[in-house]
């Protein structure tokens, strides 16, 4: 099992920029958060884009949700989601292997502006959600109040896989990787068995290759 050891190592490096004072309740919110599963009410919040694909949620292998809740500065995050291109992970961004959710719930007096923010980054707008209603709060209310571990991975099923901003901390990005390149070799070898699977149907049946 290496769960044990990820949460181990994930509060050995955010430890290194917490004061000892904060340790023991980041300790516990992270052992608790970790394998929860989390709803992702996306049908419930909005989207600007005219491009929109709920439906790659549904079939991705992780997702990496951010939540920028209603006491933080929206504009400031809305403002580095161009950072995520850093992590060069694009070939798994279009297979499906990792996508990526930002969800931020502004004050209901800046909702609008929020929107027309997003409105203006065509790029990224197709996966920020508005939470306007605080929907995503509500399904989830085994969030850590630390705003640190509001950055997080989920796994297929939804359950909280890996804590923490792969890009303010180089060790977390590592293991990011790690568990992306592990996805994706198990995914090459699904295809290869259904390859074999549809080969071996063919010759049964005496169809040629």
């Amino acid at each position: 099992m290496r769960k044990p050891f990820n949460i181990i190592f994930l509060l050995s490096i955010l430890f290194a920029c917490i004061s000892c004072n904060s340790r023991g309740k980041i300790d516990d919110e992270i052992r608790a958060f970790y394998g929860t599963h989390v709803e992702l009410p996306i049908d419930s919040m909005t989207n600007v884009s005219a491009s929109l694909q709920t439906g790659m949620y549904k079939h991705a292998r992780h997702i990496y949700v951010m939540y920028v809740d209603s006491t933080s500065c929206s504009d400031c995050a809305i403002s580095h989601i161009g950072d995520w291109s850093q992590l060069n992970l694009l070939n798994a961004y279009k297979q499906g292997t990792l996508k990526y959710l930002f969800v931020v719930a502004p004050k209901h007096s800046q909702i609008k502006h929020v929107l027309d923010i997003i409105r203006r980054d065509t790029l990224s707008s197709s996966f920020v959600y508005v939470d306007t209603t605080s929907i995503f709060e509500r399904r989830n209310p085994n969030l850590p109040t630390n705003k640190l571990l509001h950055t997080f991975l989920v796994d297929r099923n939804w359950n909280v896989e890996l804590v923490g901003n792969p890009i303010a901390n180089t060790e977390i990005k590592s293991m990011l990787k790690k568990i992306v390149e592990k996805e994706q070799h198990t995914k090459r070898q699904e295809t290869q068995h259904q390859l074999n699977k549809k080969r071996g149907i063919r010759k049964a049946k005496g169809v040629g290759n």
